[in-house]
C-alpha cells in the first residue's frame, strides 16, 4: 500500500502543471537599451518579449549580456549558450545559425552633428571619415563597401563610443539605430549635454528585422519553440515591431 501511495504522489507531481521544473536556455545578449539591457526592468524590449514566449512553452530564459563580439562568440564557441539575441539577419550569419520569427525591427541610419549636412550615398562617403560599431551588421552594400577599404571608418566597442566619436568631432557620420540614439543621448551622462545637437537621418539606412539567432545541435528546435511561444503572444498576428498597442497587450 505505501509503494502504491507512493507512486500515486510521483505521478501526480509529474503531471500536474506548474509541478515540473521548466527547462532552462541561457542566450547571450549586450547593453543595447531599450531592445536590450540589464539595467532596464525586464532585459529590454526585446528581451521581455523572448522572455515571455519561451515562458509560454514552459521555459526559463537566462540572458547574459556580454559586449556585443562576446556574446556572439560564446554563442558561437560554446555549448552553455543556445544563441544571442537581438541580431540582424545577414547571409554571413545565417550559415552559422538559424534564425527566429521576428522579434521587432530597427532602423539604422546615420547620426549626425545638427546643422551638418552630408550626402549619404556609398559613392558620397568615401569622402567621410564613418563611425560604426565592431561587429554590428549595418546595410549589405555599406557593409561591403566598408569591408573593401572604399569607406573610411572609425570603429567602436558599442554604441556610446561611436555617438561619442561623432560629437568630438572624431568623424562626420556615426551609424546607428534610431531608438539606441535617442535613449543614449537621453540617458548617458557623457552624451545628455549634447542633445539638441545630434540627429538622426530620416533616409536611414535599412529597417531592419530582429532575431534571435540560435547556434548549436538544438536550433531548429528551439526556434520551433520560440515560433509556437510566439504566435501565443500574438495569436491575432499583428507582429512584434515594437508597437505601443502590441506591448499593451503583453503579459508583463
Amino acid at each position: 500500500m505505501k509503494r502504491l501511495i507512493w507512486n500515486v504522489a510521483c505521478a501526480l507531481l509529474v503531471s500536474v502543471p506548474g509541478m515540473v521544473r521548466a527547462e532552462e536556455i541561457t542566450l547571450t545578449s549586450l547593453d543595447w537599451p531599450p531592445f536590450s539591457s540589464p539595467s532596464i526592468t525586464g532585459g529590454g524590449m526585446t528581451g521581455i518579449i523572448v522572455k515571455q514566449a519561451f515562458a509560454a512553452e514552459g521555459y526559463t530564459l537566462n540572458v547574459e549580456f556580454e559586449p556585443w563580439t562576446t556574446a556572439v562568440a560564446r554563442a558561437e564557441n560554446t555549448d552553455e549558450v543556445a544563441g544571442y539575441f537581438p541580431a540582424y539577419y545577414s547571409e554571413e550569419r545565417a550559415d552559422s545559425c538559424v534564425f527566429s520569427d521576428e522579434i521587432g525591427t530597427s532602423m539604422v541610419g546615420f547620426a549626425k552633428r545638427t546643422g551638418e549636412e552630408y550626402k549619404t550615398s556609398l559613392t558620397a562617403l568615401k569622402e567621410h571619415r564613418v563611425g560604426i560599431v565592431s561587429g554590428y551588421a549595418n546595410e549589405e552594400k555599406f557593409d561591403s563597401a566598408v569591408a573593401e577599404g572604399v569607406i573610411p571608418v572609425v570603429e567602436s566597442g558599442n554604441d556610446v563610443e561611436n555617438i561619442q566619436h561623432l560629437v568630438e568631432r572624431q568623424v562626420d557620420l556615426a551609424v546607428v539605430d534610431k531608438r539606441v540614439m535617442n535613449y543614449w543621448i537621453r540617458n548617458d551622462e557623457q552624451l545628455t549635454p549634447y542633445a539638441g545637437k545630434v540627429k538622426f537621418d530620416p533616409a536611414g539606412l535599412k529597417m531592419h528585422g530582429l532575431y534571435v539567432c540560435f547556434t548549436g545541435a538544438r536550433s531548429e528546435h528551439y526556434a520551433e519553440v520560440l515560433a509556437r511561444g510566439l504566435k501565443a503572444l500574438d495569436p491575432m498576428g499583428f507582429g512584434l515591431a515594437n508597437d505601443p498597442m502590441y506591448r499593451g497587450r503583453m503579459n508583463r
